[in-house]
């Protein structure tokens, strides 16, 4: 997705601030009031029963809820058990012939979680395995350290929740399964969290009304894992949202298509002329910001990013080495004067 027409939504802006407003203080300002299923950084246990033989057969763009159960363990070691209406969502790992278990939507009643590991939320999206086989567990685990990676980068990311997962199919037609998995923060949630709003509105927005540093920083995490499967113009894989006073931010997720990840779907556009997405290549605008502070910080976070690889959770050794190598080679780059003059500032698109 490199290249979008630009239009300025003047309108748009003034309706986002209008939204803002009759939201009252709240929605222009930082939230701290933290919920209970992305403030810890445990491993949450759960199982959900569903009837998977119909699950697995909602490829459609609308899918039905199914009636399910989640189950887990309290605090207190006190099993837990909850309500949960469950539907496939996505786009290409929606598609049978990419994904046999696609992503999930899970609708909790909100009041029955309250005060629970997975208190503060109703809807939250599931990132699941895809296929079955221990390498697509590991890129589920690489996909979640591409969120924690923004998340040491920038507060302006969505929370994330590692959990193991045991799927029980009610259906009986296959034996429960246990796989790595990751709950994601819903849009509004995440905007509120950083005092903004949420644009509901997917149309386009002009690269001339992002704030200058978080973009450029966006634009080299993106660079960073190899992902070109984004834009903040035409919204893809982003996320805007309008922070008074500050402007737009875009926040990004799905990275499954980023050269971390490299799963075996994964290609890139033929115009950016590359052969793989393991390939980096900057697809950011030229927003004038101090690119030498930006540099700087990712290399000051590099130790600490790459620790964070070497010690997730379920990461086998053979992955781990492979993530921090094609780490490493970016930060060759953010290191060198010339390389990133040229790869990076001299590959700056103007709008």
């Amino acid at each position: 997705y490199p290249e979008f027409p630009v239009r300025r939504h003047p309108s748009l802006t003034l309706a986002l601030l209008l939204a803002a407003m009759m939201q009252g203080p709240s929605a222009l300002q930082a939230q701290d009031v933290p919920a209970p299923l992305f403030s810890g950084a445990d491993v949450l246990e759960l199982t959900l029963e569903v009837d998977f033989s119909k699950i697995l057969t909602d490829r459609k763009e609308t899918n039905p809820e199914r009636p399910g159960r989640v189950l887990t363990t309290g605090a207190d070691g006190e099993p837990l058990e909850f309500e949960v209406m469950v539907r496939t969502r996505g786009k290409s790992r929606l598609q049978r012939k990419v994904c046999r278990f696609p992503p999930l939507r899970l609708n909790f009643k909100k009041k029955q979680v309250a005060d629970t590991p997975l208190g503060g939320y109703d809807k939250v999206k599931l990132v699941a395995h895809c296929n079955e086989g221990g390498a697509w567990d590991q890129r589920v685990l690489k996909e979640y350290l591409a969120y924690r990676i923004y998340s040491v980068l920038t507060d302006y990311s969505f929370g994330v929740r590692l959990v193991r997962m045991t799927y029980v199919d009610t259906s009986g037609s296959s034996a429960p399964r246990e796989h790595w998995g990751f709950l994601i923060e819903p849009d509004d949630a995440m905007a509120e969290r950083l005092g903004g709003v949420s644009m509901e509105d997917r149309g386009e927005l002009h690269p001339g009304l992002y704030d200058p540093t978080a973009a450029t920083r966006l634009s080299i995490f993106q660079m960073m894992i190899g992902n070109t499967d984004w834009s903040v113009v035409g919204l893809h894989n982003t996320v805007p949202i309008y922070v008074n006073e500050r402007g737009y931010f875009a926040i990004p997720y799905d990275f499954d298509w980023s050269g971390l990840v490299d799963p075996p779907y994964a290609t890139p556009a033929e115009v950016l002329n590359i052969d793989s997405v393991r390939d980096r290549v900057y697809r950011g605008f030229c927003w004038g910001a101090d690119m030498d502070s930006l540099y700087d910080e990712f290399l000051g976070h590099a130790p600490e990013i790459i620790e964070m690889v070497r010690t997730q959770e379920g990461i086998e050794s053979g992955t781990a080495s492979d993530v921090v190598s094609y780490l490493e080679q970016f930060f060759r780059i953010l290191d060198s004067d010339g390389l990133r003059g040229r790869q990076i500032e001299g590959e700056c698109r103007e709008w």
